[in-house]
């Protein structure tokens, strides 16, 4: 895999990741709203699960850095193209939530919330949205550290992605800050692997055996030996902790890659439609069954709101698409250009 191919075992780990997150959101959703519940198992599902589901999409997010920087004519255009494809459909699904939250307020967990903390978006993201914020400016940082530092010192930007992880908890009061700085390293680690993908393709299965065993092995370790949760203050145990579990679902991705699971890899390719739905309909069809029809059964809550929270945007994001492009994409008088894109379009003399 080259910087300017994408595979399909790209997209089946980010169906997984996206499968993952949504039960994750929806099942502890489930507990807050103090519905039946397993509290103390749901507890230990939901904090491994949070280990590592959030750095897995930022290393596959950091694997297309470099053909974006190349596609895009430089930092300057990735910022642009960025912009538009995370920035954007962020802004524009904080406040389609957020008016959302304000007429159903009753029904989440949290409470109402105000029109001031919706319009606060810019600089305090809301929700589940702090993860395109964050991805956001992750692609600025390194956007513009990859364009400027010459190729044969990449590998030494990881160093100083390392010194912010381990310096994070000063960041902490900052939230913003902080979550750059604890999903930095994964980024920067997936725009470096890109160059040894094929490698790691050709030795999936036994990197799949060791991966696995270390993820298991360290989330023994954090869970049981230490009694830790990722809700608790940062230990170091977490970076490896994170790297083995990714690397794991990563190279069974390739395995799986072999079997041609399409619905995975649509999955993957609609995780963006997905990640910025599936709240509202969680919410919407935890109000239906707990006020409407009075179900209390974790189960069904769980399982139905998250089969509906996946289906309904795959479906949109398949046959409706086009209908709902300005929820996701600019339209062009609001689109950013790169310079380059700006000189391409220029009548010639």
């Amino acid at each position: 895999m080259n910087a300017g191919r994408r595979e399909a075992w790209v997209d089946y780990a980010k169906g997984i990741g996206i499968v993952l997150m949504v039960y994750g959101h929806i099942a502890w959703g489930v507990c807050n709203a103090g519905l039946e519940c397993d509290r103390a198992r749901e507890s230990i599902v939901h904090s491994v699960l949070y280990t590592f589901h959030m750095p897995l999409f930022f290393l596959l997010a950091g694997l297309f850095l470099k053909r974006s920087l190349a596609a895009h004519g430089g930092a300057s255009g990735l910022i642009a193209n960025k912009f538009n494809t995370v920035a954007y459909p962020y802004a524009i699904w904080s406040l389609l939530q957020g008016g959302v939250e304000l007429l159903f307020g009753r029904y989440k967990n949290t409470g109402a919330v105000s029109v001031q903390e919706i319009l606060a978006f810019p600089w305090e993201p809301r929700m589940q949205f702090w993860f395109l914020y964050t991805l956001f400016w992750t692609f600025v940082l390194c956007g513009v550290a990859f364009a400027k530092v010459p190729a044969r010192h990449h590998p030494w930007l990881l160093l100083p992605a390392l010194a912010v992880y381990a310096a994070k908890d000063h960041f902490h009061h900052i939230t913003n800050l902080y979550n750059v700085a604890r999903l930095l390293p994964f980024f920067v680690i997936g725009v470096l692997f890109i160059d040894h993908t094929e490698r790691f393709v050709r030795h999936s299965r036994p990197i799949l055996v060791v991966s696995l065993v270390a993820a298991i092995a360290l989330q023994w370790v954090f869970h049981a030996q230490l009694g830790l949760t990722d809700d608790d203050p940062e230990h170091w145990i977490k970076l490896p902790m994170a790297l083995a579990c990714v690397t794991a679902v990563m190279s069974l991705c390739v395995l799986l890659q072999r079997r041609d699971l399409r619905w995975l890899g649509t999955l993957g390719a609609a995780s963006l439609f997905i990640y910025t739905m599936h709240t509202m309909i969680g919410v919407g069809v935890r109000a239906i069954l707990a006020s409407g029809l009075h179900v209390q059964s974790f189960a069904l809550h769980t399982g139905i709101a998250t089969v509906l929270a996946l289906l309904i945007p795959l479906v949109i994001y398949l046959r409706f698409r086009h209908w709902v492009r300005y929820l996701f994409e600019p339209p062009r008088f609001l689109a950013l250009r790169s310079p380059w894109q700006r000189r391409a379009t220029r009548p010639s003399a």
